[in-house]
């Protein structure tokens, strides 16, 4: 093993030690800030919140910032294969090198720190600090941070944003931000900054309860609805952007969106109707930055950058021979996304799912969406400390099915449950090998498929 390699297993090694949280507060990470030497509040940057979505809506908007001229860093998390992934300038993930030469940077500050502080920072808090001082360091001109979870106690949180977004509210989460969709949009409308728009694709009780905080923040509130003779139709009232999905292929995905700028289409090679929806938030926030002066983008740019971004993990094909498609829908308002896009894009598929959640999850609501438009069910756990066990998986999917055929198998790995679903496609000319549930899940599978190549090689699929 090289230095290089030493260095970045030393890396992981030292955030994997780190304590979990007991109690969420910002005090932590405003003090590493401090003892690392800078202010977050100087990164230039908006805040990207939601239940779903907010992976894809940063994409977009990163992508069309640097396409517009800047340099940009971007924020993001859980990773899918390594850690790198978090961290990116420019599009491209921060070399090993780099990573942990910034995470081991700050080892003995953060070490001492946790000897000395009954609130001691946790993985992720070091994560966000040393992200934060890697993009002043390399002086982004702008950076695209994705929220962890909630956003009110997040570590993104430390910084002053431009402007926020809020793409979406459902329960996840319920146990750390509160057991309905008030209560969560609460917390993630805690993201807001006085007199900074946000923008929302939230519509009922979750807009209300942002639009009830804006208020005591004079906050302009930018809402994005689709129009009402879409086929997923939100309510198109009070929304300043309406978006109408054009098509949704495996060749892309198009959509329409209006406002007072104008009607005007942008395309993405990312697949799924919900893309339709993460474009027009990502483009009711470009434009806002436009409008208050923070960054100049041309639609020009904007197209572009839709067109170019990327988002692993979401409705991936990975292989074509046989077809093998990873997303990670991992709760239920994820997984009826999926469920909408899977006909228009696998039309007559037979699909082998390979299903694996976090315990924490609503397992049962979301595996019987997935459990709906499977023909054979392969429950796994995954290699995370959080898995719920392939006998829960399993026996959510046996409540969903009863009253109609579903095999529905239990294995002890993923890598197990993969192979076995992948023979089964293999028999049949409309097979398809479906990866769902747990991120973690598709990070796993991800990372096994580079270690051994499945199927037809990566570079021969295009999305």
């Amino acid at each position: 093993m090289d230095s290089q390699s030493d260095g970045y297993s030393a890396a992981i090694a030292f955030l994997e030690s780190l304590p979990p949280k007991s109690e969420w507060t910002l005090n932590p990470v405003f003090d590493l800030c401090a003892l690392l030497g800078f202010d977050p509040k100087a990164v230039p940057c908006i805040l990207v919140s939601g239940t779903n979505g907010k992976g894809s809506v940063a994409a977009f908007c990163e992508s069309a910032i640097r396409n517009a001229g800047y340099k940009t860093g971007r924020y993001i998390s859980p990773h899918l294969v390594d850690y790198t992934e978090r961290i990116s300038i420019n599009g491209s993930d921060v070399l090993k090198a780099d990573f942990a030469r910034i995470i081991l940077s700050a080892k003995a500050v953060v070490e001492t720190y946790n000897q000395t502080h009954s609130e001691t920072l946790s993985q992720f808090e070091v994560n966000t600090a040393v992200a934060l001082k890697f993009f002043l360091d390399s002086k982004v001109d702008f950076a695209v941070l994705e929220i962890g979870m909630g956003g009110r106690l997040d570590s993104t949180n430390v910084t002053e944003p431009a402007l926020s977004i809020i793409t979406r509210v459902s329960l996840d989460h319920v146990r750390m931000l509160g057991d309905s969709v008030e209560k969560i949009a609460f917390e993630k409308s805690g993201i807001m900054r006085k007199q900074r728009p946000v923008i929302t694709g939230c519509d009922g009780a979750a807009l209300d309860a942002i639009l009830k905080v804006a208020a005591d923040m004079n906050s302009e509130v930018v809402v994005v609805g689709a129009k009402k003779n879409n086929r997923n139709a939100a309510a198109e009232k009070d929304a300043n952007f309406t978006f109408l999905e054009k098509s949704v292929s495996l060749s892309g995905t198009c959509v329409e969106i209006s406002s007072k700028l104008g009607t005007t289409q942008f395309s993405s090679t990312l697949l799924g109707g919900y893309q339709c929806f993460n474009m027009a938030v990502a483009y009711a926030a470009l434009s806002k930055l436009v409008q208050q002066g923070t960054l100049k983008i041309g639609i020009r740019a904007i197209a572009s950058g839709f067109q170019e971004a990327k988002w692993p993990g979401r409705l991936e094909i990975v292989s074509t021979r046989p077809l093998v498609v990873l997303d990670g829908a991992h709760n239920a308002d994820g997984a009826r996304a999926l469920a909408d896009s899977v006909p228009l894009l696998f039309a007559g598929k037979k699909i082998s799912l390979v299903c694996g959640m976090m315990d924490d999850k609503d397992v049962e609501s979301t595996v019987a969406i997935l459990a709906s438009f499977a023909t054979s069910f392969y429950a796994t756990p995954v290699a995370y400390h959080r898995t719920a066990s392939a006998m829960r998986v399993a026996e959510a999917a046996r409540n969903h099915a009863r009253g109609y055929e579903l095999t529905i198998l239990e294995f002890g790995s993923a890598d197990e449950a993969f192979k076995a679903a992948a023979k089964h496609a293999q028999s049949d000319a409309n097979g398809l090998v479906l990866v769902a549930g747990s991120l973690y899940l598709v990070g796993e599978i991800k990372a096994a498929l580079a270690r051994q190549p499945f199927g037809s090689s990566l570079a021969e699929n295009k999305q």
